[in-house]
């Protein structure tokens, strides 16, 4: 479902001051979100490639995703291994491939993996264009705001 940009409730709630501040001082300069805001749904048994680590082609692309509904360990959620966006990449990296499976793996013992769980109205911003991260199947749903 797509969310209207001129929407008061992004301007008021989400564009704030704040959130520039932090972006600008992240990419100390400008930058784009993801596509256009949406609300998404994941629901119980869901399979997807998402589930599989992975990287969003490569890009510096900010994304933005606030739970719209409260989430623990054991509802669907987000995995990002931090620092991972470090690493630039000349061509998309293939999520089914050796090579990256393995890269993967030991940023997974190099580094911390975060997630999505908090509270409704929890928000996470992360560099999905080079950073890994993936889907966590879980039970029941999840509501969220992906920017």
């Amino acid at each position: 479902m797509a969310i209207d940009l001129n929407s008061d409730v992004l301007w008021d709630y989400v564009f704030n001051d704040k959130l520039f501040e932090i972006v600008n001082s992240h990419f100390k300069g400008k930058f784009y979100l993801r596509n256009s805001p949406t609300i998404n749904f994941s629901y119980d048994g869901e399979k997807n490639n998402a589930q599989l680590f992975h990287c969003d082609w490569g890009l510096r692309q900010l994304s933005v995703m606030i739970n719209l509904s409260p989430v623990d360990e054991k509802n669907i959620h987000m995995e990002y291994v931090c620092q991972s966006n470090k690493k630039y990449y000349f061509s998309h990296p293939v999520r089914f491939e050796n090579g990256f499976q393995k890269y993967v793996d030991e940023s997974i013992q190099k580094y911390k993996v975060a997630t999505t769980i908090g509270k409704e109205d929890s928000a996470f911003i992360f560099d999905a264009g080079n950073g890994i991260h993936r889907q966590v199947p879980g039970k029941g749903k999840r509501i969220f705001l992906h920017l």
